[in-house]
């Protein structure tokens, strides 16, 4: 049985997920990278119901799980590799964590992704910045919107996904909201190949993922096991 069919087969809707957490010892660099090689493999296999399959979406159900922590550090893991060309994606519009990160210096500014997608003039150019890393670029998740969710409908960001993996050793990692804040997550989804659905262990309810994953079959699907991981944290 797989882990997501395991998971939704087992306990009660309402008991809390016990797990270990990635800070529980000192191999959390080695975690990392056992998900990113799951990755790569899932990618290489190509099998993802015609959505991307070099794009890999961070998200959870609600807010505070630790999915920025996970974006950013399997970013960082990436970057080990010389041979992979990285885009990590800030499509956390309610609350983005990139711009102040060390990703970028501590702060950084100008267009980012909801500014590219509304302006159907602005070059793709303008919104991919340098970080500390060779291989590794960011960008931003740009000005806020109230109508950011429409945005994301529009397949000028499936043609900008397509743009930043256009070769095989190019990779996307979007760190998203939250599933359950209505900030577009799910609408996300339908272009990325994969999803990394992180979860806040001892706190999140099962009723709660259920019915992430829910919206997310609905919205994106399908999803299941060959394009959907847990990861708990």
């Amino acid at each position: 049985m797989s882990l997501l069919a395991s998971y939704r087969a087992s306990g009660d809707d309402n008991t809390a997920v016990a797990v270990r957490s990635f800070s529980d010892g000192d191999d959390t660099n080695d975690e990392f990278r056992l998900i990113k090689w799951h990755f790569l493999a899932r990618a290489a296999s190509g099998d993802v119901a015609g959505r991307n399959p070099r794009v890999l979406l961070v998200t959870s159900a609600a807010r505070g799980e630790g999915k920025s922590y996970v974006a950013h550090h399997l970013a960082a893991n990436f970057a080990l590799d010389p041979h992979i060309q990285l885009t990590l994606v800030d499509a956390n519009f309610d609350n983005p964590a990139l711009g102040s990160s060390s990703w970028l210096g501590g702060s950084s500014g100008g267009p980012g992704l909801l500014d590219y997608l509304e302006d159907q003039s602005m070059d793709q150019s303008r919104i991919i910045k340098s970080t500390g890393l060779g291989n590794v670029h960011a960008i931003l998740s740009g000005s806020a919107r109230s109508n950011a969710p429409e945005l994301l409908s529009d397949g000028r960001l499936e043609h900008l996904m397509g743009t930043l993996t256009a070769n095989a050793n190019s990779f996307v990692i979007i760190d998203a909201g939250p599933i359950l804040s209505g900030s577009g997550a799910a609408v996300l989804a339908r272009v990325a190949g994969h999803v990394a659905f992180v979860v806040a262990s001892n706190r999140t309810s099962r009723n709660k993922i259920n019915k992430a994953l829910g919206t997310l079959d609905r919205i994106a699907g399908p999803i299941d096991e060959k394009s959907l991981g847990l990861i708990f944290n």
